[in-house]
């Protein structure tokens, strides 16, 4: 991945030339800490890349299994949620496709709902795909 990085620098106010203004205007601190810098204020970093892309959410496809099944099966969602040991808000995020996905959790949901959910064959029967 090759990211390119621009930098724009802004010189800071240096000390005022003997040309522009007399010394005598200006006080002793304003020329001593009037140095210049490499970096100041206005230095950018200017990045030619794209933002981040969001983690990619559970397809609407897989939630409508989850909550078929769930429905098929006449569980709640706090009872589903209690058999794969999670609170009722993931299993809601899952049916309403706004999880982020997790093999784990899948794989738990998979197991107490005897439906396959990753993978080919999302949607099946764990017991008809043995069979075959």
């Amino acid at each position: 991945m090759s990211d390119t990085i621009s930098l724009i620098y802004e010189r800071k106010h240096s000390a005022p030339s003997p040309k522009s203004l007399p010394y005598s205007l200006v006080s002793p601190t304003e020329i001593f800490h009037a140095r210049p810098s490499l970096f100041s204020c206005a230095t950018c970093l200017v990045a030619d890349h794209n933002e981040v892309a969001p983690p990619p959410k559970i397809a609407l496809s897989v939630s409508r299994v989850i909550q078929d099944a769930r429905l098929e099966l006449k569980f709640s969602q706090k009872e589903v949620a209690q058999k794969v040991n999670e609170i009722p808000s993931f299993i809601q995020d899952y049916e309403s496709s706004k999880a982020i996905p997790n093999t784990q959790i899948l794989g738990k949901l998979e197991w107490v709902l005897s439906v396959k959910l990753q993978g080919t064959d999302i949607g099946k029967k764990l017991s008809d795909i043995k069979k075959s």
